[in-house]
């Protein structure tokens, strides 16, 4: 299997492409995990998401969550690579949306014999159909939110769709100062994250780092490559070692995390 040139960051853009554009196009590469890191093969990918899903397990069992009988929302979708997570951990439904037609097409397919699941082109900023505000239990958006870059957008997006009591689990850098990547893509700071809760009545719960070395190369280019070809499973095992003690490889810079916050059961 061949590596993917380490040209490009997962979430980077190429000028004069719109980013609905640039998601369909690469919704339509045969490379199954086209949500993925484009810096890693797709051997690596694998152990990437599967290392994903264990911190995403691990988080809400730390937080007393148990999606047995759940209603989640899986906004901004992409290829489905959350999907089966949420139906292994007993989740009663899953609706998936992407602003990409391409990518709501290819999970439709794949989970066309899963009554359980749904899935619709929507823009996660843009306002919600009646039927789904403060419909969900659980809403998930993992590595995506930062494609809203106005504030309009941005609120909408982490908003009325959760119930009293649900939960909301989404992953983003929190600088300390909101950083813009290029026009479609800022990185909004952990301040207006607080500032929206707050007026949204969501309590926080806490911040955990998503992964401590899948999210950029850690080896040479030529040792990265054939570890991912013929060992990617060792990245995994190192993945989990360092999690454990806390100790992340990746640059500061470019770590994700996942924050967990509560709707207010009174609202």
């Amino acid at each position: 299997m061949t590596a993917v040139p380490e040209t490009q960051h997962s979430q980077d853009q190429p000028r004069g492409r719109s980013t609905r554009e640039y998601w369909d196009i690469r919704h339509a590469t045969s490379r199954p995990e086209a949500s993925g890191t484009l810096a890693h093969s797709s051997a690596a990918n694998e152990w990437f998401y599967r290392a994903k899903k264990n911190r995403i397990r691990e988080i809400l069992r730390w937080s007393h969550i148990s999606l047995k009988g759940l209603r989640v929302l899986d906004a901004a979708c992409g290829s489905g690579q959350f999907v089966d997570f949420f139906l292994r951990e007993g989740a009663a439904s899953v609706l998936g949306i992407d602003f990409s037609s391409v990518a709501i097409c290819s999970c439709k397919k794949r989970f066309a014999a899963e009554p359980k699941c749904r899935f619709g082109s929507l823009d996660l900023g843009n306002k919600l159909p009646t039927d789904m505000v403060g419909s969900f239990d659980l809403v998930c958006c993992f590595d995506a939110i930062y494609l809203l870059p106005s504030i309009k957008h941005f609120h909408n997006g982490l908003r009325n769709a959760l119930k009293p009591g649900g939960h909301l689990l989404i992953s983003d850098h929190y600088p300390l100062t909101s950083t813009k990547r290029h026009d479609d893509l800022v990185h909004h700071s952990h301040d207006v994250y607080t500032q929206i809760f707050e007026e949204g009545r969501l309590r926080e719960i806490g911040i955990y780092l998503q992964t401590a070395v899948f999210l950029s190369p850690i080896l040479p280019s030529r040792f990265q490559r054939s570890v991912e070809i013929y060992l990617p499973w060792s990245l995994y095992v190192l993945d989990r070692l360092l999690l454990c003690f806390n100790k992340p490889i990746t640059p500061a810079a470019e770590r994700y995390y996942y924050l967990i916050a509560q709707k207010d059961i009174t609202t």
